[in-house]
């Protein structure tokens, strides 16, 4: 083999690109992997950005879908037999709500002891969440089977679902908003904010049409397949390194400094990779990129593209909103307003207002571009699930909060300009939902801003942790748009992964999906390889 060639190119080292990676190197094909930043993983690393001992997911940082990927739960790629990944189960329960009024409200695997917290508020509503669970559970294996492989053809789909009532109901809730959907079923303000929270983990808005698949993703998956928070030991660095101990056992190469500036296709086939540096590298049967359309085929590909597929890539819609980090160095564990069992065990938080129409204006303002009072907030405490977090007797605290890109139509620069002082507000909040913490107990914290995120990871286009907007009209085959949406391009031999793919934004390993399309192009059989 010629020096700087090889079977396969994999641009970018975030989780999925690594996930194809490993996959394609596992089949016998010689691969290579660049990656622009000095270290690899993407949007999964974890770092040291407050104090030394304290670990910090910069961004990602669940590990809850990934579970059901069978990379995992057949250990496809022997990362946990063989390369030393642990996830680690966060103790239960799965999530936990607290409310500003002093309440909280526990979200268990276990529906009835769900149903139990929910009954605290109202006893109607808990026996109408049991009833609602039993009507999403059937809904969630149509939609579960198709996962973690290539989507189908949206038409192809929707006459499927048409053909039973079953898939009727699916069909209702891709185009349904969360708020349509739960609206009917429950009454209590509290049950009512703790469902419509969820949609806003996908960066959708809970009134938007097709928010409601969120519920059943996100509701059912829980009670139904017992899938709770979960978090890597040691940090979700842990993931890039063992996707690439995996990629090296293979006789894979990854390449960390090497931005991706050109790719070769002028025949409408690509050949290789140009990087910065002015190095060629050749890819004799494909290219994977891991970046988002918009750089990838927009900005890289030195080659013939349809004009109108370029415009409609540039016309990719984003989700209302983005969102600011806030990391904090705590010098001791939390303790909550409405301390019950729930809020003493769990790793995952929502602080919430008690208002239902506070939250539905907090949404409204996002939209409007305003950056609004932080009335909700995610909150996880890793430490909790994993001891090795922070030094002993100390925790480390993950605050995310939305806001627009755009600061009331200003450009997005205004963020070096509002970073702390939202910042500022986002801890203050956090504090108010606590009962043992005064800013003396922050012993540091870091505060990353949706421009910050785009400069540290350039696809992260427009400060998009999760990607495009997760709509339906950007769906399964419909993400990004309709051409890319199976992984291939019109270019012979570039294919498509990572969150601006199916099946989107977060820890998915969806990169698997990529290499089985790469590897069925190359008449290779994925099952039986794997």
């Amino acid at each position: 083999m010629a020096q700087n060639e090889y079977d396969v190119i994999v641009v970018g080292a975030g989780h999925n690109g690594l996930t194809a990676a490993a996959y394609l190197a596992a089949a016998g094909l010689t691969t290579l992997v660049l990656e622009d930043q000095p270290t690899i993983g993407g949007n999964s690393v974890t770092r040291e950005l407050t104090l030394p001992g304290f670990k910090h997911d910069v961004a990602s940082t669940g590990f809850n879908f990934a579970l059901a990927n069978p990379a995992i739960t057949d250990d496809e790629l022997g990362l946990l037999s063989k390369y030393g990944f642990q996830p680690i189960m966060a103790p239960a329960p799965s999530l936990t709500n607290v409310f500003e009024d002093g309440t909280a409200l526990g979200v268990y695997d276990d529906v009835d002891r769900t149903c139990a917290d929910i009954a605290k508020f109202s006893p109607r509503d808990a026996k109408a969440y049991k009833e609602f669970q039993q009507y999403l559970a059937p809904l969630l294996s149509v939609i579960q089977a198709g996962m973690f492989n290539a989507p189908p053809k949206m038409g192809l789909m929707l006459n499927q679902l048409d053909q039973s009532p079953q898939g009727q109901e699916l069909m209702k809730l891709l185009f349904m908003s969360a708020w349509e959907l739960v609206s009917p079923w429950f009454e209590d303000p509290h049950t009512l904010i703790y469902l419509l929270n969820y949609p806003s983990e996908a960066m959708v808005d809970p009134e938007a049409g097709g928010s409601a698949v969120y519920i059943l993703s996100m509701v059912a998956s829980m009670h139904t397949l017992g899938v709770a928070s979960a978090f890597p030991r040691g940090g979700i660095q842990s993931l890039p390194d063992s996707l690439a101990k995996a990629i090296e056992g293979s006789g894979g190469t990854i390449l960390t400094g090497r931005e991706v500036v050109r790719l070769i296709a002028p025949d409408g086939r690509v050949t290789g990779v140009e990087t910065a540096d002015g190095q060629v590298f050749t890819a004799r049967k494909a290219v994977v990129s891991n970046v988002d359309p918009r750089l990838t085929l927009n900005q890289w590909l030195d080659g013939p593209l349809d004009p109108g597929l370029r415009a409609r890539i540039d016309r990719i819609a984003d989700p209302y909103f983005v969102g600011e980090m806030v990391h904090l160095a705590l010098a001791k564990d939390p303790e909550f307003i409405g301390g019950d069992e729930s809020t003493r065990r769990a790793t995952l938080f929502g602080l919430l207002p008690a208002d239902l129409g506070r939250l539905r204006q907090y949404f409204y303002d996002l939209r409007l571009g305003h950056v609004p009072r932080p009335e909700r907030m995610l909150t996880i405490l890793q430490h909790r699930a994993d001891p090795s977090r922070a030094p002993a007797g100390k925790g480390v605290g993950y605050l995310w909060q939305f806001v627009p890109y755009r600061v009331d139509g200003s450009p997005p620069e205004k963020w070096d300009e509002l970073r702390e002082t939202v910042a500022d507000g986002i801890v203050q909040r956090f504090l108010e939902f606590t009962t043992n913490l005064t800013e003396a107990d922050i012993l540091g914290r870091a505060v990353i801003s949706p421009l910050d995120y785009e400069r540290r990871n350039k696809n992260m286009v427009h400060g998009q942790v999760l990607g495009p907007l997760a709509a339906m009209f950007q769906y399964l085959s419909y993400r990004p748009v309709p051409e890319l949406g199976q992984y291939r391009t019109p270019i012979d031999g570039l294919y498509l992964s990572g969150q601006a793919l199916h099946p989107g934004g977060g820890l998915t390993m969806g990169g698997r999906a990529t290499a089985q399309a790469v590897m069925a192009d190359l008449g290779m059989d994925f099952d039986e390889l794997f």
